[in-house]
């Protein structure tokens, strides 16, 4: 008994001496990785906002949500955080941090401003569009000319165009909200006895900042004396456009749309296009027109842009 308890002492001894003679390992603690507030503490959605805190750069950030919606984190450093508001509704949200291990919300909460220009859209006083880089079929006719002869389809050939209406010398202009996000612009020309046209039909999704439908009608009329009589133009443009994304600019002032080539090809759904100019002589019971008007659409450039403002 006295020779096992000896044995055992022994054994114990031994593997004492054994563990000493290694090296303890000591995982160090990681830095407390702490938020401590933000700026601004309001803004419009879609903005940018820093998020402040310590040592954010050591424990990995997974997602920053405001309520439930993700934000897109934009930079990161140790002590401050930038991120991309979500397009959300106004009002109040929580800002909440998700980590690797741990979970964090802001002790105040972050405020969607209301938009007054994109909340109402009759505050629009002008509008101006550009289209260029098509390929259309056309016919052109003239007191001269038919061509292509018999009316047919012309060759392949680009139409630009490049309109900027200044309603405020020209046009009137109103816009008539005729359901929930639904718009209807108004315009006369500033002539005597010149009907009202409705220029734009607009459905709007505020919070995807996105054109659900939007179609523009412009119409132009224009006449002005030459040396030996004078000239009218008209001009008639119409585009219809599905599902168009935009942009907020110029401290909430203005609205802008730009579609390239592959934006176009899914969300024009269509385009129309008349010119006209007649001339008419002074002393001259005879006068001379040119009509141009685009009959079908047969392709789009690389370089295709429709570009599109609307102004308060």
């Amino acid at each position: 008994m006295k020779n096992l308890s000896f044995a055992l002492a022994l054994a114990l001894v031994c593997i004492s001496m054994f563990s000493c003679g290694e090296k303890s390992v000591i995982t160090p603690l990681v830095e407390d990785f702490k938020i401590t507030t933000f700026s601004p503490v309001s803004a419009f959605d879609a903005s940018d906002i820093t998020l402040f805190g310590e040592n954010l750069d050591k424990d990995s950030i997974i997602s920053v949500s405001f309520g439930d919606q993700t934000a897109e984190i934009i930079s990161l450093s140790s002590d401050s955080l930038e991120v991309k508001v979500p397009r959300i509704a106004v009002g109040k949200y929580d800002i909440s941090v998700k980590t690797k291990t741990k979970s964090f919300v802001y002790e105040n909460k972050f405020e969607v401003l209301y938009r007054p220009f994109l909340d109402d859209l009759t505050q629009i006083k002008n509008y101006e569009f550009s289209v260029k880089g098509f390929k259309v079929s056309h016919r052109v006719q003239s007191s001269y000319i038919s061509y292509p002869s018999g009316g047919g389809h012309s060759d392949t050939t680009l139409v630009d165009t490049a309109i900027t209406k200044n309603y405020k010398n020209h046009f009137s202009l109103s816009v008539q909200n005729i359901n929930t996000n639904q718009y209807k612009i108004i315009e006369r020309y500033a002539a005597p006895y010149a009907p009202q046209k409705t220029a734009a039909y607009i459905v709007i999704d505020m919070i995807n900042h996105k054109f659900i439908t939007l179609k523009l009608d412009s119409y132009y009329y224009k006449q002005f004396g030459v040396s030996d009589g004078t000239v009218t133009e008209e001009y008639n443009f119409s585009l219809d456009l599905e599902d168009v994304g935009f942009q907020i600019g110029e401290n909430d002032s203005v609205i802008n749309v730009k579609l390239t080539k592959q934006d176009i090809s899914s969300k024009l759904k269509n385009i129309f296009y008349d010119f006209h100019q007649e001339f008419h002589h002074s002393y001259r019971p005879t006068s001379s027109s040119y009509t141009d008007s685009y009959i079908k659409l047969l392709g789009i450039n690389d370089d295709a842009t429709i570009e599109i403002k609307f102004t308060k």
